[in-house]
């Protein structure tokens, strides 16, 4: 079964700076954009476009992220911040070939842990 996480109302704080404007580009078009280092090959989400902090290297490239994976941990969020109404699921998720989890609202009845999902987008505010 393969369910949604809506990655609009992410936790991350991502500036809207010029250096940022292809992970923003990307999220307008549905694409999860992050930053590669070319030298360490390391990949950083939330992305880093001007330095890596692996390695400190200054090449970084930008690279689509797959929007498939894996439940990892969920939580029930009863109080929701401002600009949110009613309680949802907050799904921690593993995304298919990187290691890295990523975190965004669940969209459906109670999550399991490995429940396969994908990511779409939803914009909230500008």
């Amino acid at each position: 079964m393969t369910s949604s996480v809506l990655n609009g109302g992410m936790p991350y704080l991502v500036e809207k700076s010029q250096s940022m404007l292809p992970f923003w580009d990307g999220m307008n078009n549905g694409e999860l954009k992050t930053t590669k280092c070319e030298k360490c090959e390391a990949i950083h989400y939330p992305p880093s476009p001007k330095l890596c902090p692996s390695c400190f290297g200054f090449s970084m490239t930008w690279i689509n992220l797959p929007l498939e994976g894996t439940v990892s941990t969920w939580t029930n969020v009863l109080a929701p911040p401002a600009g949110f109404s009613g309680s949802y699921y907050l799904v921690s998720v593993i995304l298919d070939k990187l290691e890295k989890p990523i975190v965004g609202r669940f969209q459906g009845n109670q999550p399991n842990i490995g429940d396969r999902v994908k990511i779409s987008f939803e914009k909230v505010g500008e």
